[in-house]
């Protein structure tokens, strides 16, 4: 995990982008969410939009998430915005005899920025 300068950061966004994995069981099919990547990137606080430089990005590994979050914990930062987008997939099943029709979400990507904490 490269971390350029992290503690010297004043806000930043973490964007989770997710893959589906099709599971074929004998009752129904259906997809779970895989993570496929966690990138950080240093973004203005006054405008969360606006990224610093490309060179203030880096992407945390899977086996790497919780050391993260203790890192952003240690260096004062909160959570001000997040948001997901989902996938929806809708399904058909057959309950002894009944008809069931449903729907559920799987994520696709999700959005977290944070900001030091003003003391």
């Amino acid at each position: 995990m490269q971390m350029a300068h992290f503690s010297t950061w004043t806000a930043f966004k973490i964007e989770k982008k997710y893959a589906e994995q099709w599971g074929y069981y004998p009752s129904q099919s259906g997809c779970s969410a895989v993570l496929i990547s966690t990138v950080v990137t240093r973004v203005d606080d006054r405008d969360y939009t606006k990224t610093i430089s490309p060179e203030y990005q880096f992407t945390v590994e899977r086996h790497q998430e919780s050391l993260f979050y203790d890192l952003i914990r240690r260096n004062g930062f909160e959570n001000v915005s997040s948001e997901r987008s989902d996938n929806t997939h809708q399904y058909n099943a057959d309950d002894s005899g009944g008809y069931l029709r449903g729907e559920y979400k799987v994520p696709k990507c999700e959005t977290s920025i944070f900001k030091k904490k003003s003391n």
